[in-house]
């Protein structure tokens, strides 16, 4: 098991390379929300059309993102950020068998992938308070 962790995170490493070579760009933090309550990390890329469907629902519902402390980690050329997924990911028994996919937000000890899944989740968390 051990083992075809240590591939399977080699294997995302390298995807995130090959991103950086293609693209020519180093991976960027964007800044964390100042005031918010909470704390979640998002990873998101560029180049992702989900990606960019969950930064605009976020920006057509600032009051609602407003109650989180967002962190924005971008996946491309970024080899730290690959690895702060991996162990997020672990962290919560993601299972990352089949890859991991962005958007994906780990907040609660909890991981989801996808716009849609981070989207219901921001949702509930804010009606349950």
């Amino acid at each position: 098991m051990k083992k075809l962790l240590v591939i399977f995170a080699a294997a995302v490493l390298v995807g995130v390379g090959i991103f950086a070579l293609v693209r020519g760009k180093k991976g960027k933090v964007l800044p964390v929300a100042e005031g918010s309550e909470k704390q979640a990390i998002i990873f998101v890329s560029e180049t992702c059309g989900h990606c960019q469907n969950l930064k605009k629902w976020l920006e057509e519902n600032k009051e609602t993102a407003k109650k989180f402390n967002f962190v924005f980690k971008e996946m491309n050329g970024n080899s730290e950020n690959g690895q702060l997924l991996m162990d997020k990911a672990k962290e919560c028994n993601y299972d990352a068998s089949t890859g991991i996919g962005v958007p994906f937000l780990f907040a609660d000890g909890k991981c989801f992938a996808g716009d849609q899944p981070i989207i219901e989740y921001i949702k509930e968390k804010v009606r349950s308070e």
